[in-house]
């Protein structure tokens, strides 16, 4: 919970940098908003995409390696 609240006062900070600096000129505009929405959405499916690739990386490299504990060595014969 401790993260999400920083995570969230962070975000609500930036955004309200982002008003006071012009955001409203740009809000203002539909297509610019949508645009902007469209933006932080891709962003976000983008890296959500990148993790789902290092997860999978990440399991095949532990299937792997399971596989090569499980067979047995000649030394221990």
């Amino acid at each position: 919970m401790k993260n999400f609240l920083s995570t969230f006062a962070i975000c609500f900070i930036l955004c309200g940098i982002f008003l006071f600096f012009g955001g409203f000129l740009i809000l203002s505009n539909p297509w610019l908003t949508a645009a902007l929405i469209a933006l932080v959405i891709s962003l976000l499916i983008c890296a959500f995409l990148s993790l789902e690739g290092k997860i999978e990386e990440l399991e095949g490299r532990l299937r792997a390696f399971e596989q090569m504990r499980e067979q047995p060595s000649k030394d221990d014969c």
